[in-house]
């Protein structure tokens, strides 16, 4: 990840591929706070696709919900 000057956040992969994920550090976190798996959702995009991004947060939030040390987390992240 990177801070650009502009405050934007800027995400490179190992593989190349880059792009701004947040317009600043502040969203950044709450992305990560709110979705830990937004990598997740872009892989199961089906290439963009915003229906198949709302699938997918469904199909993964569903993996956290026995994960009670992570939801305490978010939870008091967002508090």
């Amino acid at each position: 990840f990177v801070l650009l000057p502009s405050l934007n956040v800027l995400y490179v992969s190992s593989e190349g591929r880059a792009g701004i994920i947040a317009a600043s550090f502040e969203a950044f976190i709450q992305l990560v706070v709110a979705r830990p798996y937004w990598l997740d959702i872009l892989k199961f995009s089906a290439g963009g696709d915003l229906q198949e991004m709302r699938r997918a947060v469904d199909a993964l939030e569903a993996t956290l919900e026995d994960e009670d040390d992570v939801n305490e987390a978010r939870e008091e992240i967002r508090a």
